[in-house]
């Protein structure tokens, strides 16, 4: 059985054609778990009308707690031997489930790729997100190396079991949660998947906090954050230089998406990130990563190191005045 994860957040607009797709699969073993994360619309009394009508959908109501929160209660209602994460305003496609847990039972596998495509919602324009280059995998460094690695949640057919085992969850209060769930799950996976088509389906919608140049220095804080607790995995994977390695070549990516949102920002952008910035680089400079050596990153160092002589001159200057 595959248990369908859905956070639940004011989308009357969508609400019925996520549940609607999931309730028209031609693979019937399934559980819904919708997850009312304090909805302010109708979207709770939609969700309690379905369950009503299908015993196989279940509803949760909870106070606003946020999209991690969400998911973290779906995954602790589940149980089915299959997770699938659909975010409530997007859909998948009629013969995803059947064909997503037939290749994990064909193989064996732990965790199931497969392809997303964007829908506009403003046109209706269908856009391929996620195309993978190659029909098997061998390791998740083999995913990174040829540029197939996706991180959001929602793309995966994952086995409950690896998650529960792993005591894997969502991590609350930041933005990129995926980027640590996912990656989380991928180093404990023996055996990984791809189903090389389109399976689900991608609202993009105009007021999206992750597609805005809004609140950059809060994407750009959440992805040093999550840089730093990957460095913290390292110790464990000790004897594992694959994993370790693969786990060095996200926390690349993400440094250079970070120094993105850090020079595209403002002056005030810049210094609400500043101080993390080099926490960042410290912790990976005493890993010796090379690419903690690159140009760019010493350049935030030496400028985090002069504004604060800076404002430690400016306290001297203040308290001798005072004195």
């Amino acid at each position: 059985m595959v248990s369908v994860i859905m956070p639940v957040y004011n989308v009357e607009k969508y609400l019925r054609e996520a549940i609607s797709s999931v309730i028209g699969q031609s693979y019937q073993e399934w559980e819904l778990i919708l997850v009312d994360d304090g909805s302010t619309d109708r979207s709770a009394s939609i969700c309690d009308q379905y369950a009503k009508a299908d015993k196989r959908i279940k509803v949760i109501h909870q106070k606003n707690g946020g999209l991690s929160a969400a998911r973290n209660t779906g995954i602790k209602s589940s149980s089915g031997e299959y997770l699938l994460f659909l975010d409530s305003d997007d859909y998948i496609a009629q013969n995803a489930l059947s064909e997503l847990v037939m290749k994990a039972e064909n193989e064996n596998s732990d965790i199931v790729l497969f392809e997303m495509s964007q829908v506009n919602d403003e046109t209706g324009e269908i856009i391929k997100y996620s195309t993978y280059t190659i029909n098997a995998c061998n390791s998740l460094l083999q995913l990174l190396d040829s540029d197939n690695y996706y991180a959001m949640a929602c793309g995966y057919l994952i086995k409950r079991r690896v998650i529960i085992e792993g005591n894997i969850s969502f991590y609350e209060g930041i933005l990129h949660e995926d980027e640590l769930f996912t990656m989380q799950v991928m180093l404990k996976c023996r055996k990984i998947s791809i189903v090389a088509k389109t399976d689900y389906f991608y609202r993009i919608r105009s007021n999206s906090i992750i597609k805005s140049n809004k609140n950059l220095s809060g994407k750009g804080n959440s992805l040093l954050f999550i840089i730093m607790k990957m460095a913290g995995w390292y110790p464990e994977y000790e004897k594992n230089s694959d994993y370790q390695k693969a786990i060095d070549i996200r926390m690349e990516h993400l440094f250079q998406r970070a120094m993105a949102d850090y020079f595209e920002g403002s002056p005030i952008v810049q210094f609400k990130m500043l101080e993390n910035m080099h926490k960042c680089t410290q912790i990976v400079s005493c890993l010796d990563r090379e690419w903690s050596k690159r140009e760019d990153v010493q350049y935030v160092c030496k400028k985090y190191v002069i504004i604060g002589a800076k404002t430690y001159i400016k306290k001297m200057i203040l308290k001798g005045k005072q004195d």
